[in-house]
Formats: C-alpha cells, sequence, structure tokens
C-alpha cells in the first residue's frame, strides 16, 4: 500500500517530468568518456596553474559524473563548448591549446552570463574545492593533506 506521502511524491515527480521533459537527458549520470575526461582535467591545470600531482580530479570528476544528477551533461557541454571556442582562436581543439589559449577560452566562457551561470559550480568551483583540499597542500610542501594517513612507512623502517 502507497502511503499518502509517497502517493504525493509519485504525483509531484510525475508533474515535473510533464512540465521539464528537456531536463530528463540533463538529469542522466553515467562513465566520463575519455575526451571529456581529458578537458576537464586540462581545465583543472589551467585553473589552479599546476599539474595534478596524484590524479585526484579525474576521480572526482569520474565519480560526480556516475553518482550527481546533471553533472555527466554540464560536463559533456563543457567540453563541447571548450572545444569550440578553441576552434574560434586557430586551434584545433581544447586539449591542443597551450595554458595561455585554454585560460582565454576559459575566460571568454566565463564572460558568457548563462554559461557563466551553468558551469561556475559544476566546473570552476567545484575544481578550486579540489585543488585546495589536496593539491594546494602539496604544492605549500606538505607531503600529504590533512586527513591522509602519513608517516606509517617511517615506523616499518629498520633503525
Amino acid at each position: 500500500m502507497v502511503t499518502r506521502r509517497e502517493f504525493h511524491q509519485l504525483i509531484l515527480a510525475a508533474s515535473l517530468a510533464a512540465v521539464m521533459p528537456a531536463r530528463a537527458a540533463a538529469a542522466e549520470t553515467g562513465v566520463l568518456d575519455e575526451r571529456t575526461r581529458l578537458v576537464l582535467v586540462a581545465n583543472a591545470k589551467a585553473i589552479t596553474g599546476f599539474s595534478a600531482l596524484r590524479g585526484y580530479y579525474e576521480d572526482y570528476y569520474r565519480h560526480q559524473a556516475l553518482n550527481r544528477a546533471g553533472h555527466l551533461f554540464v560536463y559533456r557541454l563543457y567540453a563541447r563548448m571548450t572545444d569550440r571556442i578553441a576552434s574560434e582562436t586557430g586551434a584545433a581543439t581544447f586539449l591542443a591549446c597551450t595554458d595561455a589559449e585554454r585560460l582565454a577560452a576559459i575566460a571568454k566562457i566565463r564572460a558568457l552570463p548563462r554559461a557563466a551561470q551553468l558551469f561556475e559550480g559544476p566546473i570552476f568551483q567545484e575544481t578550486l574545492a579540489v585543488f585546495e583540499k589536496t593539491d594546494a597542500w602539496l604544492q605549500l610542501g606538505y607531503e600529504s593533506w590533512p586527513g591522509t594517513p602519513r608517516g606509517h612507512d617511517i615506523y616499518q623502517r629498520p633503525i
């Protein structure tokens, strides 16, 4: 038997699906394709100014695409948009650009109001959040970041 609350949730979900059918594609989750993954990692390098030292950006983007509705769509759209803007500057793809050209392409995307609104959270802010929690600590000279077990190998070395 369906409870009253479950019934209302089903009605609400059906109503939203009828009103916003275009959002169904945007709500999908799945596996990142190789090109999109490489664009996101190149984007992270351009935004932070550092190469990823341990590959946590790839893991983060892969997890978000698999588990958060809409992120796969945003990532694919971003990859297409960066390639299109890179082709306007003369490069074949975003991946073929230099770091300066990538920053210029990112600046063009951020200058577009709707694109900036769509990409600000899932692309730019989340990339900076991953950087400040991981690679920023390594760039400052720490062996690892807070919360990461370390020093255990010292105890295993013979004295």
